[in-house]
């Protein structure tokens, strides 16, 4: 690489959330209102695809734990453990920004083979076409 001495175009930013309460991020804080600690961030998404018939990736799921824990809802230890401390504060969060489920689904799909069961909803973070699914 070569240094030209102009200012960097590519600064460092965090894709970090606007509401984590909003939209397919909001079923992460549902999963904290289920259960109030998690030993890590595969055991919750274990929890979300399994108990909450949604399917999220990591980044979606990562995105959405900092922005709770950004918002003191829940919080992280040392040993990357995951807990609620502010149920009240997340149950108001979660009702402010709740919006009617519409008869049809629009979700994301990370690849043709990444295809949600019947009767599920799949969110992504990534930037792939959206595709209707009709129950």
């Amino acid at each position: 690489m070569r240094c030209t001495g102009n200012k960097n175009q590519y600064t460092k930013t965090s894709a970090s959330l606007k509401n984590p309460f909003k939209e397919s991020s909001s079923i992460v804080g549902k999963a904290f209102l289920l259960k109030d600690s998690f030993k890590n961030q595969k055991e919750l998404i274990r929890f979300i695809n399994d108990r909450l018939t949604a399917l999220m990736d990591q980044a979606a799921v990562s995105r959405a734990i900092n922005g709770l824990i950004g918002h003191m809802m829940i919080s992280k230890d040392d040993n990357n453990h995951y807990k609620l401390i502010d149920r009240d504060g997340l149950l108001q969060g979660l009702a402010k920004n709740y919006k009617n489920a519409s008869k049809s689904t629009y979700c994301k799909w990370q690849s043709k083979s990444a295809a949600p069961r019947c009767g599920q909803t799949f969110y992504t973070s990534s930037k792939y076409s959206l595709r209707k699914i009709i129950y």
